[in-house]
């Protein structure tokens, strides 16, 4: 009796160390899915955490996650929320194509308002942003003749009677200068003969949304003045202007604050209004609005798409959706990544190393999506293994669309059974995931065309160079002092990490040449060939953009079909020790994420 009790608490204190070998989960189904729902489980709830602390630290706002820039609220404002408003008086957005309630002094003003045509009759093919047809442009006059910026006066106005909060209207071309004693090209409001709100141009051609608060003055006889002093500048002595009207704050608009900076989460917030970008279709130069590049950003469609379907369209919940889809996103990851672990027979305990991909902290902050590219891609390339093609395909198409990264997977597991394992059919399978990317990039250079040519189809994003040449640039900056004080520990220890993720790759490629080594060898190229300029200027953009190899390291060793010797796991083990050190002690204490947790 007191045997069987000594062998059965022998049995019990053994099950927990089973629980985390392959072999303990192969002889128990239970223990199996246990494991499949605790590691992710846990994954989920360290970025969940992680997610409550920079959420807590943004003053509990989901919004604060897309890093807004106030200028582009402004004019994402103009195009989506505020599109009708009321006019000041007639005339006043300049429609009827004369200066009627408008009253010009000196030439300036004299030939106005113009059409964009009549820039494009002058060899000055800008966009304008007009509201409408006709704007006030002085460089230029009507007839398609140029005035040039010699030319002075001002334009008034009738009177009118304020009757709202808030006045707005589209302004462009020069900055006023009066510490150097230069005129001025400005737009001003005059209540009883007196200026009471004036702004400039910023030295733009475009025309941005300016917004005056007027509360103080409602009810008060105005009129609207726009100057053009002669000026001592070589360019922009002009003023773009149109468009005046009542401006009237929508909910949404008022609810999201903006940022000294700015990120990419903010252009998927925007493409989640109109991931189809219908209402630009007539005017697809009004997309550069609110996205700065609109052939790159809404060539990631998914995440968008996504963002709409589980908000039910509702624009209010957009910020909190896409970013428990970036947490929830995790959970997937990390489910797949323990699958295809555990197809190669190894102990789970190589899961929890997903925690510390660098770049996962760094999407989550922002709002952006990566962690959800490798969740599509994971799953897609589990349901290879198991040789299940068509989720595959549909995983690593989800994939692509999100992330065109997605692209190097599908890339890697269709040649590998072309050239490897000579399976055309399995290739061509693999190979058509591509083909939503495709038919969403052709229908995107429709809509943009008039804005890009062709250029959508085939834009990269311009972040590659040669292999090390964007991390020697970076190196040398460091080294010169003129890099960024505060993440110059951030770039030798990271382009130390992947200085040794390369070496791992090669290495464990060549040992082992399947998708998950090559993969990781094509994911380390890819991290160690991204330019200076639009990458590693700001170790945020290099950080998120190389997350895939710190995941692909691992499969690439647990799929490994020749015995590992000790010293290469311990090696292994040792590098994400370094991963550990930089998350942990750099990221952690630098710029980045300074004030999240207390």
């Amino acid at each position: 009796m007191e045997k069987n009790i000594i062998v059965r608490a022998r049995g019990a204190f053994r099950f927990p160390a089973s629980f985390f070998t392959a072999r303990g989960l192969e002889e128990s189904r239970a223990r199996r899915a246990a494991a499949l729902f605790l590691v992710p489980l846990l994954v989920f709830l360290f970025y969940l955490s992680f997610m409550k602390g920079v959420k807590a630290s943004f003053g509990g706002d989901y919004a604060r996650f897309m890093h807004f820039v106030d200028v582009r609220l402004t004019n994402f404002d103009q195009v989506y929320w505020d599109v009708n408003p009321p006019l000041l008086f007639k005339n006043s957005d300049f429609e009827k194509g004369t200066l009627e309630n408008w009253t010009p002094e000196g030439e300036a003003f004299l030939y106005q308002p113009v059409r964009e045509e009549n820039l494009k009759a002058n060899e000055r093919p800008f966009f304008m942003n007009a509201q409408g047809l006709h704007f006030i442009g002085t460089y230029d006059k009507f007839g398609g003749v140029s005035q040039g910026d010699a030319p002075d006066g001002r334009l008034a106005s009738s009177f009118f009677i304020i009757k709202e909060d808030k006045i707005g209207f589209l302004l462009g071309g020069g900055r006023t200068e009066t510490e150097h004693g230069f005129g001025r090209q400005a737009a001003a409001l005059e209540v009883d003969g007196r200026v009471v709100r004036e702004d400039t141009g910023r030295n733009l051609e475009r025309m941005n949304l300016r917004v005056w608060d007027v509360r103080r003055w409602v009810g008060r006889e105005a009129r609207i003045v726009l100057i053009d002093d002669p000026s001592e500048r070589p360019f922009f002595r002009h003023l773009n202007a149109d468009w005046f009207h009542y401006y009237r704050t929508n909910e949404i608009r008022r609810s999201l604050p903006s940022e000294e900076g700015g990120y990419d989460g903010q252009f998927y917030y925007f493409l989640a209004h109109d991931p189809l970008l219908d209402r630009v279709k007539d005017d697809p130069r009004r997309a550069l609005l609110f996205l700065d590049h609109p052939a790159y950003r809404a060539g990631r469609v998914g995440f968008p798409l996504l963002v709409r379907l589980f908000s039910f369209g509702d624009a209010a919940r957009f910020p909190a959706v896409m970013v428990w889809l970036v947490v929830l996103s995790h959970f997937a990851g990390a489910f797949f990544f323990l699958k295809i672990i555990l197809f190669y027979k190894k102990s789970p305990l190589w899961a929890f190393l997903y925690v510390l991909v660098p770049g996962f902290h760094l999407s989550l902050y922002f709002g952006l999506p990566e962690s959800l590219c490798l969740a599509f891609v994971l799953g897609g390339l589990y349901f290879y293994l198991r040789r299940r093609m068509l989720p595959a395909v549909l995983l690593l198409a989800a994939a692509i669309l999100v992330r065109e990264m997605g692209l190097a997977a599908a890339a890697v597991a269709a040649g590998y059974e072309l050239f490897r394992r000579r399976d055309i059919k399995a290739a061509l399978w693999l190979g058509s995931s591509v083909l939503p990317y495709a038919v969403w990039k052709a229908f995107l250079t429709a809509r943009l065309f008039g804005l890009y040519g062709w250029e959508t189809f085939f834009h990269r994003g311009d972040v590659l160079t040669l292999p090390f040449a964007g991390l020697a640039e970076l190196l040398r900056n460091v080294s010169a002092g003129s890099y960024q004080a505060d993440l110059v520990p951030t770039a030798v220890f990271y382009a130390f990490l992947l200085g040794l993720a390369a070496i791992f790759a090669v290495f464990l490629a060549f040992r082992t040449p399947n998708v998950f080594t090559l993969a990781a060898a094509l994911y380390v190229l890819a991290a160690v060939s991204l330019n200076y300029a639009k990458m590693w200027v700001d170790m945020s953009n290099g950080i998120r953009a190389s997350y895939e190899i710190f995941v692909f390291l691992i499969l690439a060793f647990v799929s490994q079909e020749k015995p590992v010797k000790p010293g290469l796991k311990f090696g292994l083990l040792g590098f994400y020790a370094a991963v550990l050190v930089f998350s942990a002690f750099v990221l952690y204490t630098g710029r980045f994420f300074r004030g999240v947790f207390g």
